[in-house]
């Protein structure tokens, strides 16, 4: 194809298609929506209009219940019904390249179309991953870093969601050594399993008890920095490298060897208990009580189950098989440039459970951790 051409609307669907194959492969965003801790609205459906969904949800029921000497009639409970809301918005970009009528094609070797389809779906994902840990870890400090690109103001709705993001709550945070907030937390603050098996408990006896993904599990999600400081947790017995050397030698085949660090989302690095660990790159930061300052020597990993946060698009289902985002192109300044750019039309929110009053997340545990 000619790169002063316009491309065709097949192209584009092409793009479109390749290019969410692969970020959506190798996002968390993406293992998220597969297991199911990201849960995606129907509300839409790809066609109805709005910017706004209401999520509708009952709370568990609390009646004593009668015996054989009581009557029913007067002592039914009554459904309590909540609702909570989520935004839907726009996050867009685009690339502009010299087509064959400007030197700089004829002088780069970059192939510059092919190069925009593939960095275009992968900025877009990479959003939608620190939308998805801020959502999950509770946290909205006054600047984000997201692959070197600083959001701060207003900008951060781009890297959140575009909805308010809810501190967890003090029943759904574990924090290490006990530290009363992010800034608080040193150097010898770090991850622990006992962090892990403290989330684990409370995950399992504290209402609302945290339903568990297909097959029983609950995911973890850190960064390389906090698995690494599991790995080297000397301060409990059952760290990771003394759980795999003892089921090696009684024969065992530990699932932490089976695993590996993959990129794709299909692959936990390790598994604890009915736990699987993954690896993050954009795990969100501390943030300190006083001020809403991003602390970048702390980090908020988070413990998930089922339905952990909402997601919700104009541009249909993506297990319905439709990407979640829009390319087009078109040539500028008389064919000597052809833009081309992205558009995803969605939001993103985390489950609350009791949404209003008594506030607390539904299945997320938090766990801060130093992590210089």
């Amino acid at each position: 194809m000619s790169a002063s051409n316009p491309i065709t609307a097949n192209q584009i669907t092409i793009y479109e298609k390749e290019g969410f194959a692969d970020s959506y492969k190798s996002s968390q965003f993406g293992h998220a929506h597969q297991v199911g801790t990201l849960v995606q609205s129907d509300s839409l459906n790809g066609q109805d209009k709005g910017n706004q969904i209401s999520i509708y949800k009952t709370k568990i029921l609390t009646g004593i219940g009668t015996g054989s000497d009581t009557s029913l009639i007067g002592n039914e409970e009554a459904i309590v019904d909540t609702n909570q809301t989520m935004a839907i918005n726009e996050l867009c970009h685009a690339v502009l390249n010299p087509t064959t009528l400007k030197s700089q094609f004829w002088s780069s070797n970059v192939p510059f179309e092919e190069t925009a389809a593939k960095l275009l779906p992968g900025w877009v994902m990479s959003r939608h991953d620190a939308s998805f840990f801020q959502q999950a870890a509770g946290a909205y400090p006054t600047s984000i870093t997201v692959d070197t690109t600083v959001y701060s103001g207003t900008n951060r709705a781009f890297v959140t969601g575009f909805n308010t993001v809810t501190a967890p709550a003090s029943n759904r945070t574990v924090r290490a050594g006990g530290a009363a907030n992010d800034q608080s937390l040193t150097s010898a603050d770090t991850l622990t399993l006992s962090m892990l098996n403290e989330a684990i408990e409370i995950a399992d006896t504290t209402q609302p008890i945290i339903q568990t993904l297909p097959g029983g599990w609950l995911d973890f999600y850190c960064s390389m920095k906090g698995y690494t400081q599991l790995l080297e947790d000397s301060s409990s017995p059952n760290q990771l490298y003394q759980i795999d050397i003892a089921e090696t030698q009684g024969g065992k085949e530990n699932p932490l060897r089976k695993g590996g660090y993959s990129t794709t989302y299909k692959t936990p690095i390790a598994v604890y208990r009915n736990v699987r660990i993954f690896i993050a790159q954009r795990i969100a930061k501390g943030v300190s009580s006083a001020d809403d300052s991003v602390i970048n020597t702390v980090e908020r990993p988070v413990l998930c189950g089922a339905d952990a946060v909402y997601y919700g698009s104009h541009y249909g289902n993506i297990k319905e098989g439709n990407v979640p985002f829009k390319m087009s192109a078109e040539l500028q300044d008389y064919g000597r440039y052809k833009g081309m750019s992205i558009t995803s039309l969605d939001g993103m929110v985390k489950n609350l459970f009791n949404p209003g009053s008594g506030v607390t997340d539904a299945a997320i545990i938090t766990l801060p951790h130093y992590a210089a």
